[in-house]
């Protein structure tokens, strides 16, 4: 999709601009979730922010949304490397929980996780049970919910990942019209392969759907995980959404407040 300048998103796509009460970044890493937040002055954190979520997984998890499914007994396990817990996994899913838990310093170039994660496990749940239940209680008529994914991250195994992209998106938006029935939900993708313009047929109608791609590059350091905010800005601006007329100051990097 070619991008416009925000000059021109007034009728983009033959619409008005669409205003959301509320953003919900879906993954795929940090970064969507940095760059959702700063440029729609969002100060709410939603259950799947700072995660990496792989779209089959995030789909599976909106089908049943239950927190004991990633914090459960033996649900959770180890990434390491060199004898040290780099980050927290939930294989069902393939969430990577990389700032649920607290880290330490041990002299290498990344913080690795505490090896006494275990006694945080209840605490990162509840966390995200309260962000999950506060989410689902928006399904309300007025509300207009933008749910944001960046890239698909799919493993299609025999098929192309584009098709099996297709299939995880189309069983995620299936999950959104039914849990946010009586809001307005629109789901933008930025920088998602599709395989085919078929797999829209089956997409739910109460879901309103937005594509953008661009060239998603690093930031400035130190920071270059958060992406550059100007392309970000541009690429929500041309699929229709404009800024908050009032400005904020950019989220925390990692572990925002509720």
């Amino acid at each position: 999709m070619r991008l416009l300048p925000p000059a021109l998103t007034q009728w983009f796509g033959g619409r008005f601009p669409f205003r959301p009460t509320h953003v919900v970044p879906l993954g795929l890493s940090c970064r969507v979730a940095y760059q959702a937040r700063t440029y729609f002055a969002s100060v709410t954190a939603q259950p799947f922010d700072w995660w990496l979520t792989p779209l089959a997984g995030l789909a599976n998890y909106l089908a049943d949304p239950d927190p004991q499914r990633i914090f459960g007994e033996g649900c959770l396990t180890e990434l390491t490397d060199g004898g040290h817990v780099t980050t927290i996994v939930a294989p069902e899913f393939g969430f990577q929980l990389f700032h649920e838990f607290p880290r330490r310093d041990v002299g290498l170039a990344a913080r690795v996780v505490d090896p006494e994660w275990r006694a945080h496990v209840a605490e990162a749940r509840e966390r995200h049970a309260r962000r999950l239940e506060r989410l689902l209680a928006l399904d309300r008529p007025k509300n207009r919910l933008l749910f944001v994914r960046d890239r698909a991250d799919v493993q299609g195994g025999d098929e192309p990942t584009s098709a099996a992209a297709d299939r995880a998106l189309a069983a995620l938006a299936e999950a959104l019209s039914r849990h946010w029935s009586r809001a307005e939900v629109e789901l933008l993708l930025v920088n998602v392969p599709t395989a085919t313009r078929r797999w829209r047929d089956g997409f739910p109608p109460a879901v309103g759907l937005q594509q953008v791609s661009f060239e998603d590059v690093p930031g400035p350091p130190p920071e270059t995980w958060r992406g550059d905010s100007r392309r970000w800005a541009e690429a929500f601006a041309s699929a229709g959404y404009p800024r908050p007329s009032t400005p904020s100051d950019p989220p925390p990097a990692v572990g925002p407040p509720d």
